[in-house]
């Protein structure tokens, strides 16, 4: 299984460096400016819930992420928007789990897990006209792709049992709409953008699955703040971006006496823009 999944990680990782390279190739052919880096870090949160409330899993920690961005949210007038992204991220964060029979009995596990992500994601909209001095709406659609993987480790349960690591693997498609507003102030611009995303595909696939169970799906919301210009005489393209996104995936049908748990994840992170 460790061949396997090295295999696996080795696919990904050249999968996520192509899909990479796709943002400013489409900003270019587009003739869309503004791609700049960046780098961000934040908190992740993922949960799984049993049927009778029960939490079954819970991972915390750090993950850090780097990648590009082509946007026009600094325009001072009204008209087209646009942003196109994509980000590869990775961490190793706390695994508080339980192994689970058909009973939905548990046996306590700790460990950690090491998670690898592609994000891509594209949204165009329009920006309106001043509601008041200084401040315009932005109404945005658009849709995001994500893929990862979910590593964890050999540990041993609550009994002293060695228990062996497990893989799964994640592709989550979602349709995203969003309002925001804009404000600009000398060199110096803001924007507060807070928006709805909602499942149109989800996979989900473990190392030692037997059957093809897929979560169902449930909506889940996002927002971003954004600060340009936070050093312009240094860089006028450097940027802040705080961010708040979460999933939420309901419980799946039960086949053969399994199904998949509710699940709610939740990451807030910081990212600068270069």
């Amino acid at each position: 299984m460790a061949r396997r999944s090295t295999n696996r990680t080795k696919l990904f990782l050249l999968a996520a460096l192509l899909c990479m390279g796709l943002v400013p190739s489409l900003a270019g052919a587009a003739g869309l400016p503004g791609e700049r880096l960046v780098l961000a870090s934040e908190y992740f949160q993922w949960r799984e819930y049993l049927r009778d409330g029960t939490r079954l899993v819970e991972e915390k920690g750090t993950r850090v992420a780097f990648g590009m961005e082509a946007s026009n949210h600094r325009r001072i007038y009204p008209g087209f928007l646009y942003r196109l992204g994509g980000r590869l991220y990775l961490g190793r964060l706390n695994y508080a789990g339980a192994s689970r029979d058909p009973q939905d009995n548990l046996t306590p596990l700790n460990s950690h897990s090491d998670y690898l992500g592609l994000k891509l994601q594209a949204m165009g909209g329009q920006r309106y006209g001043f509601l008041f001095p200084g401040h315009m709406l932005d109404l945005k659609a658009g849709l995001a792709f994500e893929m990862w993987l979910r590593r964890v480790l050999d540990s041993r349960d609550a009994s002293g049992q060695a228990a062996s690591g497990f893989s799964t693997s994640y592709q989550v498609t979602t349709v995203r709409v969003a309002a925001g507003l804009f404000h600009r102030q000398g060199r110096r611009s803001s924007h507060l953008q807070i928006g709805l995303n909602y499942p149109l595909r989800i996979w989900q696939r473990g190392s030692n699955d037997t059957l093809d169970i897929q979560p169902g799906k449930d909506l889940g919301w996002f927002a971003r703040f954004d600060l340009e210009g936070v050093l312009p005489f240094v860089n006028p393209r450097m940027g802040l971006s705080l961010y708040y996104e979460n999933y939420r995936f309901k419980a799946s049908e039960t086949i053969n006496g399994s199904y998949r748990p509710r699940t709610r994840m939740d990451s807030v992170g910081i990212s600068v823009h270069f």
